[in-house]
């Protein structure tokens, strides 16, 4: 009875063909094939009809040399003496089931065939013989797709690089190998590096920071200096023949990285008003008639050296005004400074006063020839620029310089906040000082002078009695206040030149009002 085998699917491919089995009492049956790479494995069943099968004995082989085959016996229920080439399979000899059972299928184990080169074969034709009970000998023979092994991988690139601080410029790419790390904290002192291998099992070392030390692995703990790190992720294939170096300036604390600014602008030797500093976006020059163009005029240094310059397209200066932009972008992209020239050229009749100082003046005439007339010379000569100095058009600094308008009203606003603060110190100063008197007033312990205050008072009270007795007699009521306010004015006008106690003053007065209440009870 012919039987026909199934077709086995490797990876995708129908792979084999049906070949005719032999008629007899028991056949093999092969399941279908599964693979990894550089190895088949194929599903091996026994399937007996009657009961005279007990034993099966296997062997294989291929017709291309770097493809071996095998048996793998590990089936439920049965034995073998090895696994191999060529085996033999027994079901146990038990007293109950001594035969494979009649009518099924059972499993034994599966042939493995195993490409020991890195080529794929299309075509290997496995040629198995089986004997049953080491009864008659029967052949068979199919054609397998077996992949060769995979070679070890010579890439050496990164598939990804995250970090645990800061941020990376540019973005991650595995074919990029210079980056820079920022936007670190200073009180940040180290950062995680995790990296993943784009193919194989490639080696990552990591070395820099602050302990110059390597560490491998996936990942890695660095300790930052201050400032600039150079941190390099070293990649080494896996087969050992390709080598790349990722290089990390890492940057901790504040940098010039990514700024949007410039660390020097000129304009020829002419002088800038005011003064160049970087966060300052508008000046103003004036320059001589013979000065007719930009080009080799302006010359400046951003303070990141990637940060992007771009200056506008005036190449020829127009006597007057003229106005130019340098647009300063950083490296990111996302921010963007604009600093504005404005250039005035004089005609050939024009002069620019620069300084004035000691009735001299100094100027610039159109050639650009620096001259300094005495005021009068220059008054002679030029008698509107002259009427400017005298009505305080053009305002001068201490030193004699001619400022532009926008500047002195900066310093201007500059001294009156300054003046406002020292104002504020003083009120500050003289609130404290107020504040620190009354205290020493309020609890200074008090000079005690009664003796003499009470001998006073007493008599002041007979002239009192004396007065109340004949004011009494018209009905008039003696006012108080000005017993008071007279016997403290007699107390101080018994010594014209002496200077004036509070305490004392305080001390009389007190003793009054005890004298007016003792009365009072008296009289009660």
């Amino acid at each position: 009875m012919n039987k026909f085998f199934k077709r086995v699917i490797y990876g995708g491919f129908i792979i084999g063909s049906t070949l005719p089995m032999i008629a007899h009492a028991s056949s093999l049956d092969f399941g279908t094939s599964s693979a990894t790479v550089a190895e088949t494995r194929i599903p091996v069943s026994v399937k007996s009809d009657s009961q005279a099968v007990e034993s099966v004995t296997l062997s294989c082989q291929t017709n291309v040399d770097a493809v071996d085959c095998g048996f793998e016996i590990n089936g439920v229920g049965v034995t073998s003496n090895k696994s191999g080439k060529s085996v033999m399979v027994s079901y146990p000899n038990d007293q109950n089931v001594s035969k494979f059972p009649t009518n099924t299928s059972t499993q034994i184990g599966n042939v493995v065939l195993t490409n020991s080169s890195e080529v794929k074969y299309d075509n290997v034709n496995v040629t198995v013989t089986y004997k049953i009970n080491d009864g008659s000998q029967e052949t068979f023979s199919k054609v397998y797709i077996v992949n060769g092994k995979k070679p070890k991988s010579d890439d050496a690139t990164l598939k990804s690089v995250t970090i645990s601080q800061g941020s990376m410029n540019p973005t991650f790419n595995k074919d990029v190998f210079e980056y820079t790390i920022f936007d670190i904290a200073d009180t940040i002192n180290s950062i995680k590096f995790s990296a993943e291998c784009n193919d194989g099992s490639c080696e990552i070392s990591y070395e820099g920071g602050k302990s110059r030390s390597s560490s491998t692995g996936k990942t890695s703990t660095i300790t930052l200096n201050q400032g600039d790190n150079d941190i390099r992720i070293t990649v080494k294939s896996e087969s050992g023949k390709t080598t790349n170096v990722y290089t990390f300036k890492t940057i901790r604390g504040e940098s010039a990285y990514n700024s949007p600014n410039l660390s020097k602008l000129s304009v020829g030797i002419y002088t800038m008003e005011p003064a160049f500093v970087a966060n300052n976006y508008e000046y103003k020059i004036t320059v001589p008639n013979k000065i007719s163009s930009t080009a080799g005029l302006i010359e400046f240094t951003p303070v990141d050296s990637n940060a992007k310059v771009i200056v506008d397209d005036v190449t020829e200066l127009k006597v007057g005004e003229n106005i130019i932009n340098l647009v300063v972008t950083n490296v990111l992209g996302d921010d963007a400074k604009t600093y504005k020239l404005i250039i005035t050229r004089l005609s050939d009749d024009d002069i620019d006063v620069t300084a004035y100082l000691n009735n001299k003046v100094t100027f610039t005439n159109g050639d650009g020839i620096e001259t300094t007339l005495s005021f009068t010379d220059f008054e002679l000569q030029y008698p509107d620029e002259a009427k400017k100095i005298e009505d305080g058009t053009y305002k001068f600094d201490d030193n004699g310089k001619r400022v532009h308008d926008e500047i002195v009203e900066d310093k201007k606003n500059d001294k009156s906040k300054k003046n406002k603060i020292v104002l504020i110190i003083v009120l500050v100063v003289i609130g404290l000082a107020i504040i620190a008197i009354s205290g020493i007033l309020l609890f200074r312990k008090k000079k005690t002078k009664l003796p003499k205050n009470i001998e006073e008072v007493n008599d002041k009270n007979s002239e009192l009695e004396e007065s109340k007795e004949m004011e009494e007699n018209n009905d008039e009521i003696v006012d108080e206040t000005n017993i008071e306010e007279e016997i403290i004015g007699e107390n101080f006008s018994k010594d014209k030149d002496a200077t004036i106690d509070i305490d004392e003053a305080l001390n009389d007065l007190m003793n009054t009002k005890q004298y007016e209440l003792n009365k009072d009870e008296d009289d009660k």
